[in-house]
């Protein structure tokens, strides 16, 4: 509700339970507590100006927080790129099984290579 350039806000709900109370209501329809006519018609006058101050506050908080956000994010990817690193420069670039598939497949090679060579020389191919 807006009256003379101020925005009014009327609390309709229950002191004591917090439930929506019913126009010109003496009690609360769920807890049964008397409803003061001072406390159930409470108005509380905001100007306009301050609404647009307190948005604009609120813009550059979230602005400021996801600056931080983006901060934060790259320093912990940043982190988590040098604990790979750590981990890659100790740990062996092959693990035992590899290397033997490894091995096994440069044997295979080298008879196969070693094979065509001796076939060409003896004109076998």
């Amino acid at each position: 509700m807006i009256k003379n350039d101020k925005v009014t806000l009327i609390d309709e709900f229950c002191p004591e339970c917090g439930s929506k109370l019913r126009t010109n209501a003496k009690y609360c329809g769920n807890c049964g507590v008397k409803i003061d006519q001072v406390k159930k018609f409470k108005e509380k006058k905001i100007s306009p100006k301050k609404i647009q101050m307190e948005d604009k506050i609120k813009s550059e908080l979230e602005k400021e927080y996801a600056q931080k956000i983006k901060i934060l994010t790259k320093e912990f990817t940043e982190k988590i790129k040098k604990e790979k690193e750590k981990i890659k420069k100790n740990s062996p670039l092959f693990n035992e099984r590899q290397y033997k598939i490894l091995i096994g497949a440069l044997f295979i090679t080298i008879i196969v290579l070693v094979g065509f060579f001796i076939g060409k020389m003896y004109k076998i191919i």
